[in-house]
């Protein structure tokens, strides 16, 4: 029988390591760590943040990793049409190369994404369809961590 530890003690070995879980109670460590490290976090926030990245699936995490790091990109000083429409091709095309993900998936995580408040669907005209970007929450949790961190850890050490 293994033993228990006491209630007052809580070690990170009990914390699960694999699936989902253990990915999300990371994400969740790394919204602490990062608001200690800047101007601190009030519990309400703390609790909004709780509820969001509690629920993500292994993949939507991915989706929402790639969605932070191309909206931190660089813009093209270049004038381009439909630049809301190459923004998400752009993030498709890296889900692609570097987790073997179908654009259709992609789009479907990505529109699951819409219910936390991180991305949401736009436009550029009615013929160029639908696309995923990042909104203000984002970049305010862009600010506390960086997603495609964390899971890069979380994939070294549990081969996810």
């Amino acid at each position: 029988m293994p033993t228990k530890l006491p209630p007052s003690r809580i070690d990170t070995c009990e914390l699960p390591k694999r699936g989902p879980r253990g990915l999300n109670l990371q994400l969740l460590a790394r919204v602490i760590v990062g608001s200690a490290e800047g101007p601190g976090l009030y519990a309400d926030e703390f609790l909004r943040w709780a509820d969001i990245l509690a629920g993500l699936r292994r993949e939507e995490v991915m989706v929402l990793g790639v969605i932070q790091r191309l909206t931190s990109a660089e813009p093209s000083l270049v004038a381009e049409t439909a630049p809301l429409t190459k923004f998400w091709q752009g993030c498709w095309l890296a889900l692609h190369n570097e987790y073997g993900m179908e654009s259709g998936e992609a789009s479907a995580h990505a529109a699951a994404l819409v219910r936390t408040g991180l991305v949401m669907p736009v436009a550029n005209d009615f013929f160029s369809g639908l696309a995923f970007i990042g909104t203000q929450r984002l970049a305010e949790l862009n600010a506390i961590l960086a997603i495609e961190g964390v899971l890069r850890r979380a994939q070294s050490n549990t081969g996810l």
